[in-house]
């Protein structure tokens, strides 16, 4: 099998990569564990910078078997695998695997983030994925989205998703990447499925415990809008997986029914000028106003601001 020369963050791919992918694919379609997910990282709060993880996250992948033997064939040959995006052979002889399934349908995507999440237990080391997409549908045009997108400084390099397409690459604080938007329908079926994960290693640096602090990123009104449409196409997508595998999905609709309920009224509750972003911890009563650039104006109960 034959990668692909290691390109931004050492990404590099190879097609037609794992030969029950076909049956993998299927398994992954009728499984009935999937939901709605947040990715959080290990300071407690999201990882990614628009909090919803704006696709659905199989969490429990025992009820498909298929994906046991391929978690056993990354960590058998995790040597080769992590040297192709240039760990060393000592780092890649301790390395795990982590698994999980995504799937993202039209209007779905995932903000640029890193996946650098160091602790004293060990690290990420380099990313990888596996695409399920459908075998039909070939290579993902530009048009199609769900392209994954490497960035650093001014560079970038985009991999579309494609049938049995195996990628990775390294980890670490500058490897920022995204999900593109998703523009392909057909629903669940036609969906961008795939499995994922990283190779986990020691930590090289030990990190002494300290205190995280976050500040809440300021969103327009068009950026608020848009994080809004992917947690109502998150839904969708999940409305359509229930009705491919048979289930009820009046549940999904009840849901997307709160949704716009409950994001009316908190624009509504919002003070005039602004615009509701989020949630985030504090007092109760008591709500913060940030301006375009992330720089605090108010802090304190919400008859207060003018």
């Amino acid at each position: 099998m034959t990668f692909s020369t290691p390109g931004l963050h050492s990404l590099t791919y190879a097609d037609d990569f794992w030969n029950d992918a076909r049956e993998l694919r299927r398994e992954l379609l009728n499984a009935a564990l999937w939901k709605p997910t947040t990715q959080y990282d290990a300071t407690g709060f999201s990882a990614i910078e628009t909090e919803r993880q704006n696709g659905l996250t199989l969490t429990d992948l025992r009820e498909v078997p298929h994906t046991h033997a391929l978690r056993a064939h990354l960590h058998e040959h995790r040597r080769e695998l992590c040297a192709l995006v240039g760990l060393d052979a000592a780092t890649a002889e301790t390395a795990g695997v982590e698994m999980n399934g995504m799937a993202y349908g039209e209007g779905c995507w995932l903000a640029p983030h890193t996946d650098f999440v160091p602790t004293n237990a060990g690290r990420r080391l380099a990313a990888w994925m596996l695409y399920l997409t459908h075998p039909d549908d070939g290579e993902w045009s530009g048009e199609d989205g769900g392209a994954v997108c490497l960035r650093q400084h001014r560079r970038e390099e985009r991999l579309s998703p494609r049938f049995n397409r195996f990628a990775m690459f390294a980890v670490s604080p500058s490897s920022v990447h995204e999900i593109e938007r998703v523009n392909r329908g057909g629903g669940f079926d036609r969906c961008r499925l795939a499995l994922s994960g990283w190779f986990h290693g020691p930590n090289p640096v030990r990190h002494e415990a300290r205190l995280f602090t976050r500040r809440e990123s300021t969103r327009t009104a068009c950026a608020t809008a848009a994080s809004e449409a992917g947690d109502a196409a998150l839904r969708r997508l999940w409305r359509s997986q229930r009705e491919y595998i048979g289930v009820d999905s009046s549940t999904v609709d009840s849901d997307l029914a709160a949704l716009r309920e409950g994001l009316a009224s908190q624009h509504a509750d919002a003070p005039p000028g602004t615009v509701f972003t989020g949630y985030v911890p504090g007092p109760a009563a008591c709500i913060f106003v940030v301006d375009e650039h992330g720089k605090l104006l108010f802090f304190g109960p919400r008859e207060q601001y003018q």
